[in-house]
């Protein structure tokens, strides 16, 4: 089996509030742009390319499963939904150089967009199933 291994980083853009400075030398409370970056990995496994896979993916919001997963040559696109949650996320890779690949990503609601960049790795996994570790320890 064909495994492909994900690491990446996600981005949002959006405003929060700040303490900052007039020329009064004052401090007031502002609002501001920011751009949140959040690094994940995870795993993408099926038995063809072109099919639907199955995949899980971590991130500093936990462990997340991976729905409607397709793997191309032209684009990797999945829905993501993080253990004991409701909202969906729909992400989509479609530019490629190499094994690395920039695309975008919304949240059901379409209450927030942004921006991924992820890096692909096939490992052929037959290498791990106990009936081909035990052929090659018999040579």
């Amino acid at each position: 089996m064909i495994v492909t291994f994900l690491q990446g980083m996600f981005f949002q853009e959006g405003i929060a509030p700040y303490i900052g400075y007039v020329p009064t030398d004052e401090a007031v409370a502002m609002l501001g742009e920011t751009l949140t970056t959040t690094l994940f990995q995870g795993l993408i496994w099926g038995p063809n390319r072109g099919e639907p896979y199955e995949g899980l993916i971590y991130d500093r919001l936990g462990e997340s499963d991976l729905r409607h997963t397709l793997l191309s040559a032209e684009s990797i696109n999945f829905t993501k939904q993080h253990r004991g949650r409701d909202c969906e996320i729909y992400y989509v890779f479609d530019q490629r150089e190499g094994n690395v690949w920039q695309g975008r990503w919304e949240l059901s609601n379409e209450l927030a967009r942004g921006t991924a960049w992820c890096i692909t790795t096939l490992v052929d996994m037959t290498a791990t199933d106990p009936t081909h570790l035990k052929a090659l320890m018999a040579k």
